[in-house]
């Protein structure tokens, strides 16, 4: 990493872990993780959602100790910090076929560990994200192996088909976005010469 990019790179995270801070801080514990979201919670809430499966006890919506707390802001941090690089990295062009081979064993785990959750009783601000993230993948999965009565798969080869499905699906927005990015690169550039 080049010493300007090393900077930024951590200058972006302490603004958004002071973000996060100042944030989560400023709600009320009960609208930390609302069923229906404002702006200020749905920034907070991939930290808190990782504090609720880690640490959280039951009927908890916010952490109150400051344990918890610091925990959930640098999830939160780091949550965001990660969302920045891949942003970051797909419009300098750096995404390569291996980004594809390590993002493909990510997304199916993350994809079957999401479906595994599904099925638990976790608040609505857990399970909304998880269902909107494993979304494409049951879609598909209801067409080709689900049944009129049933939302989810359930059984081991339902749940690994429908991973495997939503990862291919979040692979091709990947390809589909790099591949948007570098169009617009390569017209600016043709422009520009």
């Amino acid at each position: 990493m080049r010493p300007i990019t090393c900077r930024w790179f951590i200058l972006a995270a302490t603004v958004l872990v002071i973000a996060s801070a100042a944030v989560l801080a400023w709600l009320l514990p009960d609208h930390v993780m609302p069923s229906v979201g404002t702006p200020f919670s749905v920034f907070v809430q991939p930290g808190a959602a990782i504090w609720w499966l880690v640490l959280a006890e039951p009927f908890s919506y916010a952490p109150a100790s400051p344990t918890g707390f610091a925990f959930a802001v640098a999830a939160n941090g780091a949550f965001w910090l990660l969302v920045l690089w891949l942003a970051v990295a797909i419009v300098r062009g750096s995404v390569t076929r291996w980004w594809f081979v390590l993002a493909a064993p990510v997304l199916a785990i993350a994809s079957a560990a999401a479906l595994g959750l599904h099925t638990s009783t976790f608040p609505s601000a857990v399970i909304n994200p998880l269902s909107r993230f494993v979304g494409p993948g049951v879609t598909v999965w209801w067409f080709v192996l689900g049944n009129l009565f049933s939302s989810t798969p359930s059984s081991p080869a339902g749940i690994a088909f429908a991973a495997i499905t939503n990862a291919a699906l979040w692979l091709l927005v990947l390809w589909f976005v790099v591949a948007i990015v570098r169009a617009i690169r390569r017209m600016l550039c043709a422009s520009l010469s």
